[in-house]
């Protein structure tokens, strides 16, 4: 073996699926050089921040047993099965962990990312890499890796502030669109009232056969018989069997018992106040 690559590396591989699964892939490295506490300085709005960043070059140019490299373009199209017998370096998504010396975790459920870190003193975080397998001596790759000690997860944070689908929050804004429309909703006998509920813990619905039409404000008649129905001795009915099409010319519908009470009535709810009284109520329930 090459003496200036005489160093062990574990390299952790991200990879987030299509339901927002997280995975890291674990792969032991050979034939690496490993240099410790460079200082990077960088400038941001005039301000120099000095940090602390390892070196690691890694040598093609010889045979270590490594597994097979892709560039992480192509790593990131394997398969699940597949994905495990290859590795590659990922800058771009800030998550790839390089340890030096082997690692023996793997990471998932029992053991997570954030743990890695904490139990070796040199686990850091690809932030660079420079493609060199194309030279004629001394084929490799370079990679410089920062400190990284904030584990921060996006789902989790929302889980924990409520936001997230079907959270505390979700359901404090579907309960105050259904009560505050209370009053908007269109009212003969309360059955199109009565039918409101909420399904999924999201949707907000009305479902009585007629909602749809209450709903759009306009008033639908038998295309053949040119009327919304008929008088009969059990009251009025209409062809069940029929799709009712809008009158010609168009003709809005009446409502009555409050002057509230329109078509489109959560939007009409929405413009009356109702907008701020729901975020009210999300703002206080995301902040328990």
């Amino acid at each position: 073996m090459n003496v200036l690559f005489c160093d062990i590396a574990t390299v952790y591989n991200y990879h987030e699926s299509e339901d927002g699964t997280e995975s890291w892939s674990r792969t032991l490295i050979k034939g690496v050089q490993w240099r410790h506490n460079r200082n990077e300085v960088s400038t941001s709005n005039g301000v120099q921040t000095e940090n602390k960043v390892e070196s690691i070059t890694i040598d093609f140019g010889r045979n270590y047993g490594n597994k097979p490299y892709l560039q992480p373009i192509e790593y990131n199209r394997l398969s699940d099965d597949a994905r495990p017998n290859y590795w590659t370096l990922n800058a771009k998504c800030g998550k790839d962990v390089i340890v030096m010396g082997e690692a023996t975790q793997e990471i998932g459920q029992d053991f997570k990312i954030s743990e890695l870190r904490e139990q070796h003193q040199y686990a850091v975080t690809v932030t660079s890499v420079s493609d060199n397998r194309n030279m004629p001596r001394l084929k490799h790759i370079k990679v410089v890796a920062k400190y990284y000690n904030c584990d921060f997860n996006l789902q989790d944070c929302m889980k924990t502030l409520g936001v997230n689908e079907r959270g505390r929050v979700q359901q404090v804004v579907t309960d105050e669109v259904l009560k505050l429309s209370d009053d908007y909703v269109p009212f003969e006998e309360g059955m199109l009232k009565a039918s409101g509920h909420i399904e999924n813990q999201t949707d907000v619905v009305w479902n009585t056969p007629y909602a749809r039409y209450m709903w759009n404000g306009i008033v639908y008649e038998d295309p053949d018989l040119h009327c919304a129905g008929f008088k009969t001795e059990n009251g009025w009915r209409s062809r069940k069997e029929v799709k009712k099409v809008p009158s010609d010319p168009v003709r809005k519908l009446q409502y009555h018992n409050g002057s509230n009470r329109s078509d489109h009535w959560v939007e009409h709810m929405l413009q009356d106040g109702g907008r701020d009284a729901i975020e009210k109520a999300a703002r206080l329930e995301a902040g328990k």
